[in-house]
């Protein structure tokens, strides 16, 4: 069965009011897998693959990270998901793991299950109005070399690391939507 879920559903489901499902819908474009609607009187329809990127979204934006940097996540493991482990957004459990390196302005995003890595690299400045000016190349550059080796060698290399468990917070996630489907009456 096709779980379809609602903004009010996905509110609840995140523990966060109207406002901040609103930011990260708008901020991190989170668009509605089902049904899109316009004007009034009519609901978004997400998918289970939309509540996880609405966990993702807010877990990783709590760390105070951009949000252009959390929808290079979210394309990444949408990527992942698409190409080399298609259980990523199923109810299925999952070993999935999305870590952020950054060394000099260039962030790596790698999303990992089984064995199995899709990379993202993007590059940021330390401010917005004078972001530097590297292209995606050079960020890549600044990461080859560092990429090749065990993660121990890696994390030796970088200036910091965030790993995030995908499969703690899906689970999580499913956790908090069977609570509400068992507890939640709409009235």
């Amino acid at each position: 069965m096709k779980m379809v879920f609602q903004a009010k559903q996905i509110q609840a489901i995140l523990l966060s009011p109207r406002i901040r499902y609103e930011y990260l819908a708008n901020k991190m474009h989170i668009e509605p897998d089902i049904e899109k609607v316009e004007g009034r009187g009519r609901a978004h329809l997400y998918s289970f693959k939309n509540v996880c990127e609405f966990f993702v979204a807010d877990h990783i934006s709590s760390y105070g990270l951009p949000p252009r940097l959390v929808k290079t996540v979210l394309s990444t493991l949408n990527e992942h998901g698409e190409k080399k482990d298609k259980t990523v957004f199923t109810e299925e459990k999952t070993d999935v793991v999305i870590h952020f390196f950054r060394h000099l302005y260039a962030v790596a995003v790698c999303v990992s299950s089984g064995g199995k890595t899709t990379w993202r690299f993007t590059r940021f400045g330390p401010d917005r109005e004078n972001a530097l000016t590297i292209s995606d190349e050079e960020a890549l550059t600044r990461f080859s070399g560092l990429t090749n080796g065990t993660w121990n060698d890696l994390l030796a290399k970088v200036e910091s690391h965030l790993e995030v468990n995908f499969g703690v917070l899906k689970s999580d996630a499913l956790n908090r939507i069977n609570f509400f489907e068992k507890h939640y009456q709409p009235g």
